[in-house]
């Protein structure tokens, strides 16, 4: 029996899905601008039983920092796959530049097959954003295949990067789904008073009494020159 998987399908994901529970087995490869922690749980959920490739334009450190306990596990094992290939595609020169395209392609024996749309391998992306994912014509589809490869053949291996990323990242912070969002007003500093209209006004009458203190003592002063 298959496992539960924790995702309910919905948006663009639900698209993804069913691309992929059509070519059941087929390996996949992936190219998206940007992927985080719960999006790679997502992906583990739905490739247990096929090769992956992943190949990801922007691999930054803080896309991979918020992350809860059971999806940071779930994107280790995925990651810790020998069957799973990540990959990072960026150029500094002549100008910066890094893959944008989403694009979801399978291979078997009676050939390819591609999905191509706007969401990233996010939680965002998969569920909560307005994106759209569509099969591209025939006639444009060896073109799609064929520059997904040469992305894949360019790419600089990042599996080992993006696994410590996601290893780094912090237990319970909100992963987008089951749990609420960190309250994001910082305690203020031992020894420092947050803030507001008291503190202001303390300030205020500080520099009042030490004014008054100034004014009396050179009244006292003039009041003992001769």
């Amino acid at each position: 029996m298959a496992a539960k998987r924790r995702y309910e399908s919905r948006g663009v994901a639900r698209q993804v899905e069913a691309f992929l529970d059509a070519r059941p087995y087929a390996p996949l490869t992936v190219a998206v601008g940007f992927a985080s922690v719960r999006g790679l749980a997502w992906l583990a959920e739905r490739t247990a039983a096929r090769p992956v490739t992943l190949v990801i334009g922007n691999c930054r450190r803080n896309n991979f920092a918020k992350a809860g306990a059971a999806d940071r596990a779930a994107a280790i094992a995925f990651l810790e796959r020998d069957d799973v290939t990540l990959k990072n595609w960026y150029r500094k020169r002549p100008t910066p530049a890094e893959a944008h395209l989403k694009v979801w392609v399978t291979h078997t024996e009676n050939g390819s097959a591609a999905l191509v749309g706007s969401a990233n391998l996010t939680g965002a992306g998969l569920f909560r954003n307005w994106e759209m994912a569509a099969e591209p014509a025939p006639s444009d589809l060896p073109r799609v295949v064929r520059e997904v490869a040469q992305l894949v053949e360019q790419a600089l291996d990042a599996k080992v990067r993006v696994t410590e990323y996601v290893r780094c990242s912090q237990a319970g912070q909100y992963s987008g789904k089951g749990s609420s969002p960190p309250d994001r007003r910082k305690a203020p500093p031992p020894g420092r008073t947050p803030r507001g209209c008291l503190p202001g006004l303390l300030r205020l009458t500080g520099w009042a009494s030490l004014l008054t203190a100034a004014v009396a003592a050179l009244s006292l002063a003039a009041g003992r020159l001769p």
